[in-house]
């Protein structure tokens, strides 16, 4: 069987060298659930005790959709494939 994914719009920020912690925090609107590993240079976001501490390897996107509490990380590849730009 085939799928085709649902249009919807989602939040979205880059983890890269222009982006800070705080940046990231600021965005996800929550400054405790959001950690930097600086051994690995890996973003760590909290998904809730289902899921736990969620990786974000330096520069993907991290992913706000449906649930503002949950976050994607995102390969580049991938999300310029799915996603585009919506303009206000």
């Amino acid at each position: 069987m085939r799928y085709r994914s649902q249009p919807q719009e989602v939040d979205a920020i880059q983890w890269t060298e222009g982006t800070t912690i705080d940046g990231v925090k600021d965005w996800a609107n929550d400054r405790r659930h959001v950690q930097l590993d600086f051994d690995s240079s890996a973003l760590w976001l909290w998904n809730g005790e289902e899921v736990g501490w969620t990786a974000v390897p330096f520069g993907w996107w991290i992913v706000r959709g449906g649930d503002p509490e949950r976050y994607l990380p995102v390969s580049t590849k991938h999300f310029s494939a799915v996603y585009e730009q919506v303009q206000p």
